[in-house]
């Protein structure tokens, strides 16, 4: 939704938000940059059609994990 349109149905009904915590996270089973666990996600949500799809400031989460 990088264009603000919903790749599923074409909406232009976008809600950005985010997702953080201590449960929810993303970890890689490859070493590198995911190694350690990712808990702060950016989320688009369609408004009409559900459809959400999930990003990470990799240049944020680059200094986090120096």
């Amino acid at each position: 939704m990088t264009n603000k349109k919903c790749p599923k149905c074409g909406s232009e009904n976008i809600d950005e938000g985010s997702i953080g915590g201590a449960v929810f996270g993303y970890k890689s089973h490859k070493q590198g940059l995911f190694s350690e666990p990712v808990k702060d996600f950016e989320a688009k949500l369609c408004l009409d059609c559900g459809y959400v799809e999930f990003y990470i400031n990799v240049d944020k989460l680059k200094k986090k994990l120096k």
